[in-house]
């Protein structure tokens, strides 16, 4: 992923800002960074092509209020990255809210940004390869993790909350797949697949024996 590159202009906003000795918060929530921070959501919503950083969900929108520009190392224990373009992108709001302040590098004295995939504990939106770490069956509902990195990352912003909504932690997850491939596809061959697999799914649930 391309990182967002800052212009003259916007360097000597941030630059200014980090001068006052101010909070994170305070830098981030800065009326004179506004429009930066727009332009920031803009950049890494393409970039990501409209997908959560971490769950993979597609949100099929640029809106702002949509998506959420975050900090991959939270800023309020590192204020001095507050604005490294390598240490943002953009997640849904689920994910930036299960994720909160957790620690996700492996030390917390880095004096520069540790910009290696062997620094994090998870899924890094600009150093790793998603897919390499964590296989998605259905955005939003199965992840089934490869690596260490990749299960830190199911944990840490908590994918399996999917499961869990609604009582549905005994769900099916080949049935999820199978339905929302079917649903994508609308084949013949992909319809009579999933409606094999329900009748096969029925029967076992009902103590039916074909």
């Amino acid at each position: 992923m391309n990182p967002y590159l800052f212009n003259a202009e916007e360097l000597t906003i941030i630059t200014a800002l980090q001068s006052k000795n101010l909070t994170s918060k305070e830098m981030w929530e800065d009326e004179s960074v506004n429009d930066i921070k727009s332009r920031l959501k803009k950049h890494y919503i393409t970039e990501q092509g409209q997908k959560c950083a971490y769950c993979k969900v597609e949100l099929h929108t640029s809106h702002g209020m949509v998506w959420d520009a975050e900090h991959i190392i939270d800023k309020d224990s590192t204020p001095q990255w507050t604005f490294e373009p390598l240490n943002l992108c953009v997640s849904c709001k689920d994910c930036n809210q299960a994720k909160g302040n957790r620690a996700v590098t492996k030390s917390a004295f880095y004096k520069s940004f540790p910009n290696k995939t062997a620094n994090y504990y998870i899924v890094h939106a600009h150093f790793d390869n998603y897919v390499d770490h964590i296989e998605v069956a259905v955005p939003g509902v199965t992840y089934r993790f490869k690596t260490e990195k990749g299960k830190a990352t199911i944990d840490i912003c908590g994918l399996l909350r999917y499961h869990e909504m609604g009582g549905r932690k005994d769900i099916d997850p080949i049935l999820q797949a199978v339905l929302s491939y079917a649903a994508d596809k609308q084949t013949p061959e992909a319809l009579q697949a999933a409606s094999s697999y329900i009748l096969s799914h029925i029967s076992k649930n009902s103590g039916f024996v074909e």
